[in-house]
C-alpha cells in the first residue's frame, strides 16, 4: 500500500457521492473513488494521486461531521491491518465512558499508550454517547498497556473498564464491519 488511498465510513448512507468527491477532492486529485457500503453501513475508499494529499484528508477528516453524522477517515493500510488484528489483542471495548467523551478524545488520551489505528466512541441517533467505544492498536503490547493503565481508573466523572475486543462485539458497534473487499476496491 502506497498510501495514497483513504477509506471513510460511519457517515449518512444518504450522501451523495458527487458530494464526498468535491469534498475529498479539496485535498488533492483524485485518481479513484468506490462507494463500498456493505452489511447497510455506508463506506468509501477515495485513491489519491498522492500519498500526501491522502494523508491530509485522513487529518483533517476523521471525527469529522458531515450533515450531522460524525465519520471516520483513515489509511486504507490501517484498515488492511486492522482486519488481520481484530481479534489478536489489539482492539479493546472501553466501557463506562463519560458521556461528555467523544472519538477524538478518546483516541488523544489513549494515543499516549500507543498507536491508534482506529477509535470510536459509539452514538445514538442523536449524536450523544451511549457510553462505549474502541480502541484498535498498532502494536499488541500497546493495548496492554493501555488496558493496564487506563482499565478501572477514572477519566472524566466515571471509571472506565477495558476488555479485549471478541467478534461477539461487532454488533455494538457501527463501522466496524471492514470489508476486505472495500480495501482493495481500487488495487
Amino acid at each position: 500500500e502506497d498510501g495514497r488511498a483513504v477509506y471513510i465510513c460511519d457517515f449518512t448512507p444518504s450522501l451523495p457521492d458527487d458530494l464526498l468527491r468535491q469534498l475529498f477532492g479539496q485535498y488533492g486529485d483524485i485518481a479513484g473513488f468506490e462507494r463500498v457500503d456493505t452489511h447497510g453501513e455506508a463506506a468509501a475508499v477515495v485513491e489519491f494521486t498522492a500519498a500526501g494529499a491522502a494523508a491530509e484528508a485522513v487529518e483533517m477528516l476523521n471525527f469529522g461531521v458531515l450533515r450531522g453524522t460524525t465519520c471516520r477517515c483513515m489509511p486504507v493500510g490501517a484498515v488492511e491491518k486492522i482486519v488481520r488484528t481484530m481479534e489478536s489483542g489489539h482492539r479493546l471495548v472501553v466501557e463506562r465512558l463519560d458521556p461528555s467523551i467523544e472519538s477524538r478524545g478518546l483516541r488523544d488520551l489513549c494515543a499516549l499508550f500507543g498507536s491508534v489505528l482506529d477509535c470510536k466512541v459509539q452514538l445514538d441517533e442523536q449524536e450523544r454517547s451511549l457510553g462505549r467505544g474502541f480502541v484498535h492498536f498498532a502494536h499488541e503490547a500497546e493495548a496492554a498497556k493501555a488496558s493496564g493503565l487506563m482499565g478501572g481508573r477514572r477519566v472524566c466523572d466515571t471509571v472506565v473498564e477495558l476488555r479485549s475486543f471478541g467478534f461477539a462485539d461487532e454488533g455494538l458497534f457501527s463501522g466496524c464491519l471492514y470489508d476486505c473487499a472495500a480495501t482493495r476496491a481500487l488495487a
